[in-house]
């Protein structure tokens, strides 16, 4: 090739040739080359790495970055016990869940819509410095700039003119034996008031993620996990379930905000790897924004509706903008580790 202009957005895609063969694994590697040489950045060329969700995590990626192991094991930890009356209560949420979400997704799924990928880079110290003039933590910010973009302002708004549902992913490391095997990452559920003052919004996110995360986060998964074990054995029974219908339903969920681990380059598999660093999922059902850390950027990965993607643009020009406010202290910036 002759630049990379355009790239990776242009590599991006739903990738059903994954499927199309049963003997070969389900991922595929692709390379870009510059024809004549490296670039004024020092780029010579690009690897695309494209995988079923099932066989690879944004955790996973995390790992072959820094050139270890993927390898899961068994992710519960069998000697930290879910208590019996816990656990039948998300068993039965989770069965129950599963049969209520069956019969109104045959019923209810949308259409299949256009569909759109677009990534962005940022720098991680601007989103460090006005995480802290703003008092939240950079996750909160992150959620607030994408959130508050996409959905626009005045009475045309894209997603919710009161509440945005959203679901958001963490690594927890506390284990037990409820937990799925395979499985790191924990999905929880939030709603975000709409609020035109971007200040305002990005600390009530902040305030809103805060009080999710201090109740136990266990019930939640407990009962996602039910769901998982309930689809397979639905499946098993009568194979024509939970049909394709189901998986563009998306239970009133406006967006998925995905924070993976950092992706920072070490050892001999990445060795001569520059960034940024480009993560993220399709899923049929889901507008998602997958944030996925370095050394340097912040790389925003978006796979969403074709009416959304227009409105990416949008987010460095928030950024952009609320850096050069004029912001009153009054909230303590939140301590975090590096890896956001």
């Amino acid at each position: 090739m002759d630049s990379f202009e355009g790239y990776p957005d242009k590599w991006l895609g739903k990738s059903p040739d994954i499927f199309a063969r049963d003997d070969l694994p389900l991922f595929r590697v692709q390379a870009v080359v510059l024809r004549n040489g490296p670039d004024e950045m020092g780029r010579a060329s690009m690897i695309q790495v494209r995988s079923s969700h099932a066989l690879l995590e944004g955790s996973d990626s995390a790992l072959l970055t820094r050139s270890a192991s993927a390898g899961h094991g068994v992710m519960s930890d069998k000697s930290n016990k879910v208590g019996l009356g816990a656990r039948i209560k998300g068993t039965l949420r989770g069965w129950g869940m599963t049969f209520i979400y069956v019969v109104l997704a045959n019923l209810l799924a949308p259409r299949e819509k256009p569909w759109g990928f677009k990534t962005l880079a940022l720098k991680r110290h601007r989103l460090r410095l006005l995480a802290n003039k703003l008092g939240v933590r950079q996750r909160s910010l992150m959620f607030a700039l994408v959130t508050h973009a996409l959905n626009g302002e005045g009475e045309q708004r894209h997603m919710s003119k009161k509440v945005i549902g959203a679901a958001y992913t963490m690594l927890d490391g506390k284990r037990h034996d409820a937990d799925d095997d395979f499985f790191r990452v924990r999905a929880l559920e939030a709603k975000f008031e709409v609020i035109d003052d971007f200040v305002a919004y990005a600390r009530k996110i902040d305030d809103t993620i805060d009080k999710i995360e201090k109740k136990d986060i266990t019930k939640f998964q407990v009962m996602m996990n039910s769901m998982f074990k309930a689809l397979r054995n639905l499946n098993r029974i009568a194979p024509f379930l939970p049909g394709k219908r189901f998986w563009r339903f998306n239970g009133g969920v406006h967006v998925v905000l995905t924070l993976v681990p950092p992706h920072r380059t070490y050892g001999p598999m990445t060795h001569g790897m520059m960034e940024p660093i480009y993560c993220g999922a399709w899923h049929p059902a889901a507008n998602i924004c997958t944030f996925c850390p370095g050394r340097e950027y912040v790389t925003l990965n978006f796979t969403m509706e074709t009416r959304h993607i227009a409105n990416v643009d949008k987010i460095e020009a928030l950024l952009a903008k609320v850096e050069a406010m004029d912001i009153a202290p009054g909230r303590k910036a939140i301590a975090e580790d590096d890896s956001v």
